[in-house]
């Protein structure tokens, strides 16, 4: 295996399997330092974070929002979680499927970034679904399972009726059904049902279906209409006023005790190794092998979670199959893990740095988190106003030079919007002369999201597109693709070429991802505009402020003028 950060000692307790190369040195592992390397996994480049969990430190499910409808940037999920009083963030990763093909205004529940699976945060059940977990129980020790979750509501009239679903609406007649104010859109209860609404405890009123968006504090027990005759044949209905307790219950497992002490959990899927074996073949995992895309041998770029022998995390990204992940996982100890969803959601964060950037917004994010009163101090905050230290000397000149606004000059580390990144474009091309002949003749373009100047003109000039019905997305993360593109049209706008590669690009191990962007990336890599991560391009990874600006420079010093 290669390894370029990371050193290899003997193992930190008897029993262990001497194979393994996850354990950290042992004074990194008493520190809890993170350590971040490179490997291969199925002869794919890999990006690999080895995660020590002493006393204090724990796992914490970020939600965009406090919804599970919705999605935000990585980075906004990551520092929700920081902002907490007495917790930092370590280390994290993109958390589990959800519905990320949506546009336009948010509808519930189809046409929205919902969350398809279950998830488990502050010890209450936020949403129900498939069952491969990861969760961290009261002493913050991760665990890794097929369990299923279910809520109940113990009532005041000696019965619990058991919920179908949290946050995720059944149509079925015989369904019950209880939501919170993690569903943050609208939710339409036909009239024929009943709603319970549970407040501190108690029922505080019993009305028929409606559409409701749910009040912070609040429960909402659905009753369908076939259940609601049943139940009402047997004189047990909920009543105003009846004491009505919400919990949940795991099941499945053989330490389905510890399950139900869990405090954190989030579902990913499928299972790959559980007491050290591969498990890919599973039975359970066959919900997840529907789509040709998530079968077991199928090569896509993923994201994988594990814990040793040892309890330490193993967490990766890298364009492999499950059983080739999983196959590493085994060779390296790792004695149970899952991968969670993959494609653009695809981002490893730590040492106060993304080590791959997500290509979209994520409705949710797992991290590593260090709390008051554990043995950990958590480093020193960065400070994202200034730039990393290989970008300091470029970003400089392009400020000198005039290349980057003042607006601009702040969260140099931070992800690039599509709208910024205009901005930054334009500041480019303006200063060549009579750069406002450029759009002479060509029409106006409009977008209904957004009203910026510069966003108009790029669209005049075909650098950028829109992304359909008339709207740009200007404040989605600017994807690595998207800039690829965006930097060759610039660039040969400036140099009035068509394209043309004036040299081979490099070879990268992910070429077979690239689609529509291959031809923008191999011209950025022939012209030495944008390089690689590692021996990867990693086209759906999404590109920083400073990463932008640096890239902006180079095209003025060479092209410009």
């Amino acid at each position: 295996m290669k390894r370029s950060k990371l050193s290899v000692l003997s193992l930190l307790a008897a029993g262990a399997l001497c194979a393994s190369m996850l354990c950290a040195p042992a004074a990194a592992a008493a520190a809890g330092d993170v350590q971040v390397w490179s490997s291969t996994i199925g002869g794919h480049s890999a990006k690999v974070m080895s995660v020590p969990m002493p006393a204090g430190r724990t796992g914490q499910v970020s939600l965009a929002n406090n919804s599970v409808v919705d999605a935000v940037g990585a980075q906004t999920l990551i520092d929700n979680v920081n902002a907490q009083p007495g917790t930092h963030v370590v280390a994290a990763m993109n958390g589990g499927f959800f519905n990320s093909y949506t546009s336009g205004t948010p509808v519930f529940p189809n046409s929205c970034p919902a969350i398809m699976d279950a998830v488990i945060t502050g010890g209450k059940l936020v949403h129900t679904g498939r069952s491969s977990v990861i969760g961290f129980a009261a002493d913050g020790k991760p665990m890794v399972d097929w369990v299923t979750f279910k809520a109940s509501v113990k009532l005041g009239n000696g019965f619990t009726p058991g919920c179908w679903s949290v946050n995720t609406y059944e149509s079925d007649p015989e369904a019950i059904m209880l939501f919170d104010e993690h569903l943050t859109l609208p939710v339409t209860i036909p009239a024929s049902s009943t709603m319970f609404y549970i407040q501190n405890g108690v029922i505080t009123s019993a009305v028929p279906g409606s559409t409701i968006t749910v009040p912070a504090g609040t429960y909402v027990l659905v009753y369908n209409a076939g259940i609601t005759s049943v139940e009402n044949g047997y004189h047990r209905l909920p009543q105003a006023g009846m004491s009505a307790e919400v919990t949940f219950s795991a099941s499945g497992t053989d330490r389905d005790e510890a399950w139900n002490g869990v405090q954190e959990a989030l579902t990913g899927g499928p299972v790959l190794v559980k007491n050290g074996a591969n498990v890919v073949d599973d039975q359970r995992n066959s919900v997840y092998y529907g789509d040709p895309k998530q079968r077991p041998d199928a090569v896509l770029a993923r994201t994988f979670i594990g814990v040793t022998g040892s309890g330490s995390l193993v967490m990766g990204t890298v364009s492999a199959s499950f059983r080739q992940i999983a196959d590493w996982m085994v060779a390296n100890g790792v004695q149970e893990g899952l991968a969670m969803d993959g494609g653009g959601s695809c981002m490893l964060y730590a040492n106060e740095a993304f080590q791959s950037r997500p290509g979209r917004n994520l409705a949710s994010v797992l991290t590593i988190v260090d709390r008051t009163g554990g043995q950990v101090t958590p480093p020193p905050a960065v400070n994202t106003d200034e730039p990393s230290a290989w970008a300091a000397p470029e970003i400089q000149t392009a400020i000198a030079e005039g290349l980057v606004p003042a607006a601009l000059q702040s969260d140099y580390r931070k992800d690039i919007s599509r709208q910024d990144f205009c901005i930054l474009i334009w500041e480019l091309i303006k200063q060549q002369p009579n750069y406002m002949e450029l759009l002479w003749n060509k029409p106006e373009v409009t977008f209904s999201d957004t009203d910026v100047a510069e966003v108009s003109w790029c669209a005049q000039l075909n650098i950028i597109s829109g992304v359909g019905e008339g709207r740009f997305d200007p404040h989605r993360n600017l994807k690595r693709s998207e800039a690829a593109k965006i930097l060759a049209l610039t660039t040969q706008l400036l140099k009035n070429e068509d394209g043309t590669l004036s040299a081979t690009p490099p070879v990268f191990s992910d070429r077979d991802t690239f689609g529509w962007a291959q031809p923008f990336i191999d011209y950025c890599a022939a012209n030495d505009i944008m390089k690689g991560e590692g021996d990867a391009f990693g086209p759906n990874g999404t590109f920083s402020r400073e990463q932008a600006m640096a890239t902006i420079l180079r095209i003025s010093q060479r092209y410009g003028r």
